[in-house]
């Protein structure tokens, strides 16, 4: 079976975040900046990430046919479930020092794999317009 639509994976994981964000009423995150903390609820963290991953699903929705690269696509949407997913595993752990620097180290990789989306679809825009 081949699986032509990986943005359909953003999709269903965003419904999954939307989902768990109802259930996750009393748990916080603290995230420690040097000196400062926040908390933030957990139900607020897991409904943004699902915004942000449908909002992803429907960009892809509407630009798939004009990207550069499937493969760069593919690489994108599994970095960043893979990122998400991970925030959401790290969430549910004791906040330590070290918790801290593989988030950030994630976030890194994160950045990064939005920035190849953009790429991506800016590289297909303009060799869509050149060629006609």
């Amino acid at each position: 079976m081949k699986f032509s639509k990986p943005y359909i994976l953003l999709a269903f994981i965003g419904a999954l975040l939307l989902l768990l964000s109802f259930f996750s009423n009393d748990r916080t995150i603290d995230i420690h900046v040097h000196d400062t903390v926040f908390i933030i609820p957990a139900s607020h963290i897991f409904g943004s990430l699902g915004f942000l991953l449908l909002f992803f699903w429907l960009i892809y929705n509407l630009a798939y046919k004009i990207i550069f690269s499937k493969a760069l696509a593919w690489i994108h949407i599994i970095s960043t479930i893979v990122f998400f997913i991970s925030l959401v595993l790290i969430s549910f752990l004791e906040s330590f020092y070290f918790l801290n620097q593989i988030a950030l180290g994630l976030s890194i990789i994160a950045v990064l794999a939005q920035l190849l989306f953009l790429i991506n679809i800016f590289t297909g825009l303009i060799k869509k317009l050149l060629v006609k």
